[in-house]
């Protein structure tokens, strides 16, 4: 059953394709400070408002 709202968060490889790099890539970027990455149990997730807002940051768009 799909819900009718928007995933609140990505998984490591959805965030891959979106970014269009690696899970390598993707792994190593999770791992890294300032990324909008967290576990809730043994599950890593990245947060799909916070990913969008890293991806302004890295192109310049937003400042801190």
């Amino acid at each position: 059953m799909q819900a009718d709202y928007p995933k609140l968060t990505l998984t490591v490889a959805e965030a891959a394709t979106i970014l269009g790099v690696s899970l390598p890539t993707a792994y190593t970027l999770v791992h890294s400070a300032g990324f909008p990455a967290f576990t809730i149990g043994r599950k890593l997730l990245i947060s799909r408002q916070g990913l969008e807002k890293w991806i302004a940051q890295q192109a310049g768009i937003l400042t801190q």
